[in-house]
């Protein structure tokens, strides 16, 4: 009777841990692991077993969002019995639509054990969401070309995630900065970029669109040698003129539901 009126105030309860395999996970990939649930002293029943992911986003003013982006039900009721230990794998596909993890952007899953008459126990985890492969291509291809990423990129720019280069040898002379926002699709990267111009008459900034279908993508050499080619003609002015969205309309933008969150919270949006 002690242990029961004890693990209705939380002694002695049945308790819940996730466990993953790997902290970190791609965009568009699976988070992977297992549910470990531990009976406590005394038999208890189960309600209910739940994982929510969450996205938390620190704005420019200093402000913290954070946002509910799925809820993984787990088993109805059930019986867990005094030390007893259940083992239930678990998997999370990672929509390819996210932010990558930055200084201002993280993820984290909370894990909820709803104890029926007793205190419900629950467990939270950091995930590290990183670039998908083909982006990660791209950006290796960039940094292989002797550009930095900047220290602000990645930074939700108030429309979608910003990436942020400078050139350390090809194009040293001729380009401050290169920044760009990337668009995911089944079969090609699009990476809308704004390159920064050393001219005559001082700054010139142009705007253009990159595409880079997956098959370039799966080779890094040639997707180097493509970029290198491209950026080339760019800051020469040798590019074949086409339009170019602008970044509050370019379709598929990466993380471009943060877009509408935030106006959801800030009032002067409303």
């Amino acid at each position: 009777m002690f242990k029961k009126m004890m693990a209705k105030l939380g002694k002695g309860s049945a308790q819940v841990d996730l466990v993953l395999f790997q902290a970190e996970v791609p965009l568009g990939g699976q988070v992977k692991g297992e549910l470990v649930l531990k009976g406590g002293a005394v038999e208890q029943v189960i309600n209910k077993v739940e994982v929510e992911l969450y996205f938390e986003l620190k704005t420019k003013d200093n402000k913290t969002i954070t946002h509910l982006i799925a809820v993984i039900p787990y088993q109805a009721s059930f019986l867990i019995q005094p030390g007893q230990q259940r083992v239930v794998p678990f998997e999370l596909p990672i929509p390819e639509d996210l932010l990558v993890t930055s200084p201002s952007a993280s993820y984290y899953l909370t894990t909820h054990l709803d104890i029926q008459s007793g205190i419900d126990s629950s467990d939270r985890d950091e995930i590290i969401v990183t670039p998908s492969f083909d982006l990660m291509q791209a950006l290796l291809a960039f940094e292989q070309l002797g550009f930095q990423e900047h220290s602000s990129s990645r930074l939700f720019n108030g429309v979608t995630q910003e990436f942020i280069f400078s050139p350390t040898t090809f194009l040293l002379d001729k380009l401050e900065r290169m920044s760009f926002i990337v668009a995911l699709d089944p079969d090609q990267i699009r990476l809308l970029l704004t390159l920064h111009i050393h001219s005559f008459f001082g700054m010139n900034e142009k705007h253009h669109e990159i595409i880079l279908p997956l098959s370039l993508l799966e080779d890094l050499g040639k997707c180097k040698s493509y970029l290198q080619h491209t950026l080339f003609e760019l800051v020469e002015g040798k590019e074949q003129k086409k339009n170019s969205s602008p970044k509050s309309s370019f379709v598929g933008a990466m993380g471009k539901f943060v877009n509408d969150l935030v106006r959801e919270f800030d009032p002067r949006k409303k």
